[in-house]
């Protein structure tokens, strides 16, 4: 079974402790629930750690953290949704935000 690759992700945003808001090049924007994402190994540490999941870099595409790729592109784009997950985001307003721009 070959896997595609995902596009490359423009731009990755933390919405909450566990929700990941990402914009694929040229798909719309897409949102990945941590506390439903197969994480393994040290990438398990993203969920009890606010501040190490906040401190990433976009390199050429792929989110790093301390220069070690925990999350690939092609699992998130698998494990992600174009809606928000219900119960899930930091506040209200990014819900509204969320479903008027569809």
């Amino acid at each position: 079974m070959v896997l595609e690759s995902a596009p490359a992700i423009e731009s990755l945003n933390i919405i909450s402790d566990r929700v990941l808001e990402i914009k694929f090049e040229g798909m719309k924007t897409r949102f990945v629930d941590l506390s439903d994402f197969p994480l393994l190994g040290v990438a398990k540490e993203l969920l009890t750690n606010p501040s190490l999941l906040k401190n990433f870099k976009l390199v050429d595409g792929v989110p790093e953290w301390e220069g070690r790729c925990l999350l690939g592109p092609e699992d998130l784009l698998k494990h992600s949704t174009e809606v928000v997950p219900v119960g899930k985001t930091a506040s209200y307003s990014s819900k509204i935000k969320v479903h008027y721009s569809k």
